[in-house]
C-alpha cells in the first residue's frame, strides 16, 4: 500500500477510511474542530483530493459527501471539490471514501501542513490530485455558485476542459530558500523595491525576504509578474532591505500549474522549518 494511504502518513494519526455511502453515524469519528482530510476512490491507489478546514472537520466532510452524492452535478458551493468528484464518479462509476485527522495547529500552520501533504503526495505519485488547484475532469465543465444558476456538466463534441491537463513537474528538495537554484528552479538575481521596473510581466513564481536572512517573508505565483510584485511592494512589511526574486515560467503555463509549483515551494518550506514564510496566509488565524 502506498505511503499516502497509510494511517500514519506524514506522522499524523489518520482515521479509518469511511465510505461516502456509510450511515451518518459513522461520520462521528471526525471531530468538530480544525483538521485535514483526504479522499480516494474505493480500491484505488490514488488520492483525488486533500483538504483542510480551520473550523469544523465533521461539517466540512459531510458537506463534501452529501453534495458529491447528488443526482445532478452539484454547485460550486458549499464545497468546490464536490462537482469535481461528481464528474469523476459519473465518468468512471467510482465510489469514494474519506479519512481525516484533527489538528489544533494555528490556521497558518494548518495551511502549511496541507501544502506539505500536497508536495509529499506529488513526490510519491509523480502526479497531482485531480480535484486540487482548480483542476477538473477533462470531459466536464465546472458549475458556478448556486446564485449564478449556471450548471456544470459533460462537454459535447469532443471538447476538453483545459483544467484537466497534465500536472507540472514535481520540484525536488534542493538548496536553501534564498538560493538562486532553490528547488532546482532558475531564480533571477534578487532585486530591491526600486528595481521593479526590470521585471517582465510573464507567468512566474516569486519569493520575498529580508536581505541577509535565510527565512522568507512570502512565496507566491502570478500570470503577470510585474503587476503582482508592484502590488506586493505596497505591503507594510516591504522596506528598503526587502528583496524579491522571480522564476519565470513559459507563457503558456496554465494557472493550475502555477498553483502546483507555488504549493511545492510552500510545502517543502514547511517540511524543513515546520512553519510557513513569515507573512504567508496572513489572514488564516
Amino acid at each position: 500500500m502506498s505511503e499516502f494511504l497509510n494511517p500514519d502518513w506524514c506522522g499524523l494519526s489518520w482515521s479509518d477510511w469511511i465510505s461516502f455511502n456509510s450511515p451518518v453515524a459513522d461520520f462521528k469519528v471526525f471531530e468538530t474542530g480544525p483538521g485535514l482530510y483526504r479522499v480516494r476512490p474505493v480500491g484505488k491507489d490514488v488520492l483525488m483530493y486533500i483538504g483542510q478546514t480551520r473550523r469544523d472537520l465533521r461539517e466540512r466532510i459531510r458537506a463534501l459527501v452529501v453534495n458529491t452524492k447528488k443526482e445532478e452535478m452539484p454547485w460550486n458551493d458549499p464545497h468546490r471539490c464536490a462537482p469535481c468528484l461528481w464528474a469523476w464518479a459519473d465518468f468512471e462509476g467510482w465510489n469514494f471514501e474519506i479519512s481525516g485527522v484533527s489538528s489544533y495547529l494555528p490556521g497558518r500552520q494548518i495551511q502549511g501542513l496541507e501544502a506539505s501533504l500536497f508536495w509529499k503526495y506529488r513526490t510519491e505519485k509523480n502526479a497531482t490530485m485531480p480535484c486540487n488547484f482548480g483542476k477538473f475532469h477533462p470531459d466536464y465543465i465546472r458549475p458556478k455558485d448556486t446564485k449564478s444558476g449556471v450548471r456544470g456538466g459533460r462537454l459535447l463534441h469532443g471538447k476538453k476542459n483545459p483544467k484537466g491537463g497534465e500536472c507540472s513537474k514535481v520540484l525536488p528538495l534542493h538548496g536553501n530558500p534564498t538560493d538562486n537554484d532553490w528547488m532546482k528552479l532558475e531564480w533571477e538575481e534578487p532585486f530591491s523595491i526600486s528595481e521593479l521596473k526590470i521585471i517582465r510581466n510573464n507567468p512566474c513564481v516569486y519569493k520575498i525576504w529580508k536581505n541577509g536572512d535565510e527565512r522568507l517573508y512570502y512565496i507566491g505565483q502570478s500570470l503577470t509578474a510585474k503587476n503582482r510584485l508592484r502590488s506586493h511592494s505596497k505591503k507594510s512589511f516591504v522596506e528598503e532591505d526587502t528583496v524579491f526574486s522571480v522564476c519565470y515560467l513559459p507563457t503558456e503555463t496554465p494557472d493550475y500549474q502555477l498553483k502546483e509549483i507555488e504549493s511545492d515551494l510552500i510545502g517543502t518550506y514547511y517540511s524543513v522549518y515546520e512553519d510557513v514564510p513569515i507573512y504567508q496566509f496572513a489572514n488564516a488565524n
